[in-house]
């Protein structure tokens, strides 16, 4: 029977979009070729050895470090070297061939990613048949990534139609196809999206809930640049909400409190044991954007032009050490001659194929969309967009900033990590 306020209905709708999220993410489990995903085999190498507490061998100093295991034979396989990076070859060049769990020697280049997002697909190393092992591990892996997503999909379904279609438009398909291979991408994109949501969705007078915690351990913690990324969204969630973070610090309770330093101390502690250069150093402490970031909203929000002068110097250093973080993160490979002028040009110009590979360019860089797709995902953004800026022009704002923010950092951690090979 139907209850009077529709709670039937409403719980009907929710289990249909769970439902929905788990038959796309499981569609990319099965569809994707075997090394299917960027670096796959790499990330499956990588964390089966720190499931087994298998030490590495670096049989290579290159701007990669390679690292050498013993694992068992059928991790790491197939090589997809024939078709990745060629779109007009298909993946079953590779074929499967013999797998097998008798232990090899097997290399993986993801050893300097934090231990955290390679904990769970690792289980899968011990499966008994060889040929169910890249499946089990994919679905280890997504698991997390898919309970972040259908909770952000239900608690905006919850406010009505129209942001759960927003957040389904922005969650593109290459969004979804990190979910279905072995890859902390995964966590990092749905930690991502539950962060967005947990924030935008409570109201100021409400205490922040899991949603937006979890969505933060699981950015921070699964990728060396996590902390920035979260870190960012949160200083434009305070933009776009009229807030401090500080006041969104004072809506977590002492047990969530916890969990959010705790992400932040253990995302430090993983980079000590891999391979720290500068660059991660500057990573590890990313997450202190939000608190540089205090004094200029603080600053913002004076209610008069006088009291605005008595922070400016907070203001100052704040500003003073972002940007530090920023050139520090260049010159780290400037110092060593790896960062050249056409290393800048490369970044820069390449802009428009990425923004073509963030709708969705799959695989090894070697499946793209259809164009027509491409420009129909574009001009449904822009139409999404125009939306509040003709609602909410301060919105808008925040929207294009945040764009527009994304797109400079994305500038700044490429050319970090533009180094030899540049010419």
């Amino acid at each position: 029977m139907l209850a009077g306020d529709g709670t039937v209905v409403t719980r009907g709708r929710e289990l249909l979009v769970a439902c929905s999220a788990v038959v796309m993410a499981m569609c990319f489990v099965l569809g994707t070729p075997r090394s299917g995903g960027p670096d796959e085999p790499a990330h499956a190498v990588a964390s089966a050895a720190l499931i087994r507490g298998d030490r590495a061998v670096v049989f290579s100093a290159s701007e990669t470090p390679l690292e050498q295991y013993t694992l068992p034979g059928m991790i790491g396989r197939p090589d997809p070297s024939c078709f990745a990076f060629q779109p007009e070859v298909p993946a079953a060049c590779a074929g499967i061939g013999i797998l097998t769990t008798e232990p090899g020697s097997v290399t993986s280049s993801a050893g300097a990613y934090p231990i955290w997002g390679h904990l769970a697909p690792g289980l899968a190393s011990f499966v008994p048949w060889a040929g169910g092992y890249l499946h089990l591990a994919r679905l280890f892996n997504l698991a997390i990534p898919l309970l972040l997503v259908i909770a952000s999909l239900v608690t905006l379904r919850r406010l009505g139609a129209a942001p759960a279609v927003a957040a389904l438009l922005g969650f593109a398909p290459i969004a979804w196809f990190s979910l279905g291979v072995v890859n902390p991408s995964a966590q990092a994109i749905a930690g991502g999206l539950a962060l967005w949501v947990g924030l935008l969705t409570r109201a100021r007078s409400q205490p922040l809930g899991w949603l937006a915690v979890a969505g933060w351990a699981a950015l921070v913690l699964t990728r060396r640049e996590g902390g920035l990324w979260a870190s960012i969204i949160v200083v434009l969630v305070c933009v776009a909400t009229d807030q401090r973070p500080s006041e969104l610090w004072a809506r977590l309770s002492p047990g969530r409190r916890s969990v959010v330093v705790l992400s932040v101390v253990l995302q430090v502690l993983a980079r000590l044991g891999g391979h720290v250069g500068a660059v991660d150093t500057v990573m590890a402490a990313a997450t202190l954007l939000v608190v540089i970031a205090e004094p200029l909203l603080l600053w913002l929000r004076a209610p008069s032009t006088t009291a605005r002068p008595r922070r400016s110097v907070a203001f100052a250093v704040g500003g003073a050490l972002l940007v530090g973080v920023l050139v520090a993160l260049v010159l780290d490979r400037a110092i060593d001659g790896g960062l050249r002028l056409s290393a800048v040009k490369g970044v820069l110009g390449g802009t428009g194929e990425h923004l073509r590979q963030l709708v969705g360019v799959m695989g090894w860089v070697d499946a793209p969309t259809p164009g027509p797709a491409v420009v129909m995902w574009w001009v449904m953004v822009g139409v999404v967009f125009a939306l509040p800026l003709m609602l909410r022009p301060r919105v808008a704002v925040v929207t294009l900033a945040g764009f527009i923010a994304a797109l400079a950092t994305a500038w700044v951690l490429e050319l970090g990590a533009a180094g030899v090979g540049w010419t």
